[in-house]
């Protein structure tokens, strides 16, 4: 199984946000565990790294909270051609249709508080 983790999936488990932190928790636990296979936009990183600072306002506290996450997510790679796509799928949200993009064909979930 591979799941595709949404950003704010990613950032209530660094930031312990009540009350989606146990599941996301869980979520990830199964990834650490090999249940799964977890993966995550590269561009999302960038996102995570800005939330998690502004709330934490330690830099290296929080480049450590995003390198322990990339050790148990694999990171999928955008590119200019996967937002041209993105664009003809013509989703309701244009902020998914990246995410529905860039992620394998195989792919089995995304896990999102959507």
């Amino acid at each position: 199984m591979i799941v595709y983790f949404d950003t704010n999936v990613v950032v209530d488990v660094l930031l312990k946000r009540e009350p989606f932190f146990e599941n996301s928790f869980k979520a990830l636990s199964k990834i650490a565990e090999k249940s799964a296979n977890g993966i995550i936009g590269a561009s999302a990183i960038t996102d995570i790294y800005y939330i998690v600072n502004k709330e934490l306002k330690d830099k290296e506290k929080s480049l450590e909270s995003i390198f322990n996450i990339l050790k148990i997510l694999l990171l999928i790679n955008t590119t200019s051609e996967d937002i041209f796509a993105a664009k003809n799928l013509n989703m309701l949200d244009f902020e998914d249709s990246p995410v529905t993009a860039i992620t394998p064909s195989d792919f089995t979930l995304m896990l999102s508080k959507k």
